[in-house]
């Protein structure tokens, strides 16, 4: 199913060795516009996407850094999407929290800091009761770190598995965490989202998907075009023509999650 990505704002203090930030900040100054989305941006901009594309408030950015983030959860909730939530707690309030009770989201999905310090996510009283009052709830949730294993102080607190993700190269964006290696996709390839789980910045640009920190691909903008023009549009196209002809420089050749090759004689399901 199609999703759309909301980033909240351009900056995360959380500052994860896996995650770009510097890239996306020096291409993101380079297009121009604010840097934390406006709660009237955001409306403007979602009022014009489908009921049926599910909203992720994940993207590049911890998105509660921005106080906004709660209004604008609303407001998508009351739009009837399907939302998740992808957050570190950074930014939540407790608030917050009781408005998530009352309005659930389909699945919050909280990133937690690791054992080895690759986040700086800030483990304070604040943070300590926000996750506390998420675990006591009965919001549907799952828990993950990256990386490492999960600080053993959160582990105690959390007391149940907790997956640990593979850092992945970000389509060859990162080149701060030794021994990632960049490859090329050769040959005819698919990318097994549909190039369909797009990112929406404050700006109001859509870019490809969830690795182009870079902003290789900026499919059209929100506040100046309709949703339907993002996958009719020239970058797109040369997307899609670039999955065939591995002579393109497209992002998808470098991306080592999303990114598949297609053998002859074998369908590919996306």
């Amino acid at each position: 199913m199609a999703t759309l990505e909301i980033t909240t704002q351009i900056g995360c203090r959380n500052a994860c060795t896996y995650c770009p930030q510097d890239v996306l900040l020096r291409e993101y100054k380079n297009r121009g516009g604010i840097f934390r989305m406006t709660p009237q941006i955001f409306k403007e901009c979602l009022d014009k996407i489908p009921g049926r594309v599910k909203i992720d408030f994940a993207g590049f950015c911890e998105p509660f850094l921005n106080p906004d983030c709660i209004e604008m959860y609303s407001y998508a909730y009351s739009k009837g999407h399907v939302i998740k939530i992808f957050t570190t707690l950074t930014g939540m309030k407790p608030s917050d929290v009781k408005l998530l009770e009352r309005k659930q989201p389909k699945k919050i999905l909280v990133h937690l800091p690791s054992s080895t310090g690759n986040e700086k996510i800030k483990i304070d009283e604040s943070y300590l009761q926000v996750l506390d009052m998420l675990l006591r709830s009965k919001i549907n949730m799952e828990y993950h770190s990256d990386g490492n294993e999960v600080h053993p102080e959160i582990q105690k607190l959390v007391n149940k598995e907790v997956r640990v993700c593979r850092t992945i190269n970000r389509a060859g964006n990162l080149e701060t965490v030794s021994g990632l290696k960049t490859g090329r996709i050769k040959g005819r390839m698919a990318c097994s989202r549909g190039l369909k789980i797009n990112v929406l910045l404050p700006n109001g640009d859509v870019v490809l998907c969830c690795n182009d920190f870079g902003m290789k691909h900026v499919l059209g903008n929100l506040l100046v075009s309709d949703y339907k023009h993002l996958f009719s549009g020239e970058e797109i196209l040369r997307v899609r023509r670039g999955l065939k002809d591995d002579t393109m420089d497209i992002l998808c050749r470098y991306c080592e999650k999303f990114g598949r090759k297609v053998i002859l004689g074998m369908r590919f399901k996306p």
